[in-house]
Parts: C-alpha cells; sequence; structure tokens
C-alpha cells in the first residue's frame, strides 16, 4: 500500500534548505532591533500574522492607550447536543439503538492583563463535560470485544469532565522595536483558510464541524521584528516534548509586501524528526482574493499501515519526502447589502496521504486508529471545500451558511448546511445538519453516521 506518491528528493536537500531559510532569519536579527520602526501592538495582541500598517495620529492613541493598565475578564460558554442517524436506520430500515445521542458544555475563559510599555499576560482556561460516553467506531466490521475496550481507553474519548490551559502567555517588547511572546500560544501560521501546509508549529487542526472552536496552543518563544510596513521577521522555538536542548524546534518566518501581494518564506528543523520548507502568497486578482501555501516535508521516519486483513501491519519508513500545497479563492457578493455573500473554496493536494481506502478494511482501520495514525482532512491525497454564508438573512440577526468538504480520492464527503441566530446581542443559537454521504466504509463514512443534527447555544461575554 503506498503511502507517499512524490518523487524521493535527497535528505541533505532539504536539510540544506531550511536550515539556509533559517540562517537567512537569524543573519538579518542582529541589526533589525536597532532600525525597526514601531508598530501597532494591536496586530500583535490579535493573534493574526498580518503585514503591519501605522499611521502617526493612531499610532499616538494607540501609544496611550497602551500606557493604561487594566485587568479584563470576557470568555465564551457553550452548550451543545448532537443527534447522530446511523446509515443502516436512515437508509435501511435499521435497528434505532444504532443511533446516537451526544451532548456536552464547554467554557472557554480569557484573562488579559495589560501594563504599561506593550507588556501583557493572556490565559485561556477550558472547561468541557459530557453526558454520554463516546461509543467505539460503527464501520469496517465489527471489532472484538477486547479491540473495542482498547479503544475507548486511548485518549480520543478522555473522560467526563476536562479541564485545561489552552494559551498561556507573556509578552513583552524592546522599545516596540521587537517583540516577543513566551509560553503556550496558538500561533496563525498559514495563509489559507482550513488546510495550512506551511504551519509546521500548531499541532491541533481546525475541525470542520466547529470551524469557531478554539484550539490548544504549543509550548515556546516566538520573536517578531517589523520592517517599516513592508516586510516582518518571525521566529518561534517549540520547546513542546523536548527533553533537552536536542528536542527544541526551530521555525522561522519571513513576509514582505510586494504591490497588493504579500508573500512569505518559512522552515522548520527538528533533530531526529525532520525539516521543511515553504511558501505562501495572498493577492486580489479580478476582485478574488487568492491564497496559496506550498511546503516540502522530510521525515526522518514515519509509520503507516500496509496490507489488509490478516496481512494489515505497521510499516517503519526513514527519509520520506512529501509535498503539500493548499489554493484558496474567496469571493464576496452584493445582495441588497455589501458583500452581503461569500464564497471561500480551497482545494489540497497532500503527497503523504493514502491513495487506497484504508477504511474498506476492519483490521487496516483498528490499526490505524488504535496507534493514533489518523488526522482527520489530512488522510488522503486531494481534498476539497467550500465555505459560503450570506450575513443578516433572512432576517437581519441570521446567518446562513453551507459548508462541503470532500476527500476526493475515496468519494467521501460531508454538507452541512445551518444558521445561526443571535436574538440578544452575544447569545447565538446555531443549528446545522451534518449529512455524511458517499461509499461505505470511506473517510468520512466508517463512524456509520448518516445524518447528525447539531444544535447549540453559546454566550459571548
Amino acid at each position: 500500500m503506498t503511502r507517499f506518491l512524490q518523487k524521493p528528493i535527497l535528505k541533505t536537500s532539504a536539510s540544506r534548505i531550511s536550515w539556509a531559510i533559517l540562517g537567512l532569519i537569524f543573519f538579518l536579527l542582529p541589526g533589525g532591533a536597532s532600525w525597526a520602526e514601531e508598530v501597532d501592538e494591536v496586530s500583535l495582541f490579535s493573534g493574526e500574522e498580518a503585514l503591519i500598517e501605522s499611521e502617526g495620529s493612531l499610532q499616538q492613541n494607540l501609544s496611550n492607550t497602551f500606557e493604561k493598565e487594566s485587568v479584563t475578564f470576557s470568555g465564551r460558554v457553550m452548550a451543545r447536543g448532537v443527534y447522530h442517524m446511523s446509515r443502516e436506520w436512515l437508509y435501511e430500515k435499521g435497528r434505532f439503538d444504532t443511533n446516537q445521542l451526544s451532548n456536552a458544555s464547554e467554557g472557554d475563559f480569557f484573562i488579559d492583563v495589560r501594563l504599561k510599555n506593550g507588556v501583557k499576560g493572556y490565559v485561556n482556561v477550558a472547561i468541557e463535560t459530557i453526558a454520554q460516553e463516546p461509543q467505539p467506531f460503527l464501520g469496517a466490521g465489527v471489532e472484538t470485544e477486547s479491540e473495542s475496550e482498547s479503544f475507548r481507553e486511548t485518549e480520543a474519548w478522555g473522560s467526563d469532565t476536562e479541564e485545561r490551559v489552552k494559551e498561556f502567555f507573556i509578552d513583552a517588547n524592546a522599545g516596540r522595536k521587537a517583540y516577543f511572546r513566551i509560553g503556550k500560544q496558538v500561533l496563525k501560521w498559514g495563509r489559507t483558510y482550513f488546510w495550512n501546509p506551511t504551519d509546521f508549529i500548531n499541532i491541533e487542526k481546525r475541525e470542520f464541524l466547529d470551524m469557531n472552536r478554539y484550539r490548544e496552543g504549543v509550548y515556546g518563544a516566538r520573536f517578531h521584528v517589523p520592517f517599516g510596513s513592508q516586510q516582518n521577521l518571525y521566529l518561534f522555538t517549540n520547546f513542546s516534548s523536548a527533553n533537552n536542548m536536542d528536542g527544541v524546534a526551530m521555525a522561522g518566518k519571513y513576509e514582505f509586501l510586494i504591490r497588493n501581494t504579500e508573500l512569505a518564506f518559512s522552515a522548520w528543523h527538528k533533530s531526529r524528526t525532520g525539516n521543511a520548507v515553504g511558501f505562501d502568497f495572498s493577492t486580489t486578482l479580478l476582485g478574488i482574493y487568492v491564497n496559496s501555501e506550498t511546503s516540502f516535508h522530510h521525515q526522518d521516519e514515519s509509520v503507516s499501515i500496509e496490507g489488509a486483513g490478516d496481512h494489515a501491519a505497521l510499516r517503519k519508513e526513514k527519509n520520506k519526502d512529501a509535498w503539500r500545497m493548499s489554493l484558496g479563492l474567496t469571493k464576496t457578493f452584493d445582495y441588497e447589502l455589501s458583500d452581503r455573500i461569500t464564497f471561500t473554496y480551497e482545494c489540497f493536494y497532500n503527497g503523504g496521504g493514502y491513495e487506497e481506502n484504508l477504511f474498506n478494511d476492519a483490521a487496516a482501520t483498528a490499526l490505524l486508529l488504535l496507534n493514533d495514525l489518523y488526522e482527520p482532512n489530512h488522510h488522503g491525497v486531494y481534498y476539497s471545500a467550500l465555505f459560503g454564508s450570506i450575513n443578516k438573512y433572512p432576517i437581519p440577526d441570521m446567518i446562513l451558511n453551507l459548508n462541503i468538504l470532500s476527500n476526493m480520492d475515496d468519494g467521501s464527503f460531508v454538507i452541512v448546511p445551518g444558521f445561526s441566530y443571535e436574538p440578544v446581542d452575544h447569545f447565538i443559537v446555531s443549528f446545522n445538519l451534518d449529512i455524511f454521504a458517499g461509499p461505505e466504509n470511506a473517510e468520512y463514512t466508517f463512524l456509520n453516521t448518516g445524518v447528525a443534527c447539531d444544535l447549540s447555544v453559546e454566550i459571548l461575554f
């Protein structure tokens, strides 16, 4: 079974390219603090890696604002219920007990402490409680009792109540010419909307069925130097899972502006793990916002599944290379209101994905899940997604949406029509109909769900 489909590239080539880019970034740093211009700290604190533009009067007002000390507390509380209806019950008049109900409540609580001179501390504490014990997967045949019990005990299920700190960092700066963020943090290290091949840092990917979910960050230190309004330089050291200095991963990015086009080169390296280099850009062409990311990854060692049935086994390989690329197109349309309708189309090529459908075999599926080798929406080779919304329609407090996600290799896809309604400021009711379609035992159908009704209510404060 083929795991990597691209042509191999020598390890030394990938390593030299990534180290060359990182070396260039380090070379630029010594002079950076001395001639970098002051920047808009709102851009720094927003978590977005957009290029920074500054104006004299606005900068003065922001400077006065950032001289004030403050402590703010805010957050989001949400209750969510999902009813999963099985494919057998829907289409084959199967048993009612194959359906599944799940309820969960979760909250994200933010503490933002700001001192003078742009010094800031930030904490995101999350609590999640689950009403029902999740059931094992129901696709690709029937697993044995021991397999079922073992799968329940994996980290995929967790416990009834889980508390965790998603972000916990401190911001500081050197004369507002160089900026530091130290601690657990989520970085926007990529440009396209859903897939981010150049994101070498964040571990938790975006969830298609919960796009607004706050992700868990990684431990590290970010160093940012802006050069005027045209260039940015970023360095990040990742301390997650590092027991010694040789376990620290390094990433760097150089971002610059040419007319209305933003471009960036990036690189990543971790000893005894691998190297990666990336390029991304965004521009506007014929009224369409276009963005794209391309990366090349070298893995010192990888694990994949090969064979089927009794011959299914783990395969360990050394020096594996893979190209990844995403392309996004966004277009807005006027309908009674300006930019009321928005469509974003995105496609993704994953050179390290499986061309074959592993979920069609029970043994291969079990190996994939039990060894934590399944990464949703990054399993196959070719994917596409469409995100559409109509704002303030059919009433001013409502947004209609339609999202579609497809694995183009196995033919499975997810269609999610829905709406969000805000009858009172900061109180939102959302409903989505999650339709899982395509051949049986494929990526988006192996869990045996045909349709799920997803209702949530949330309060923002």
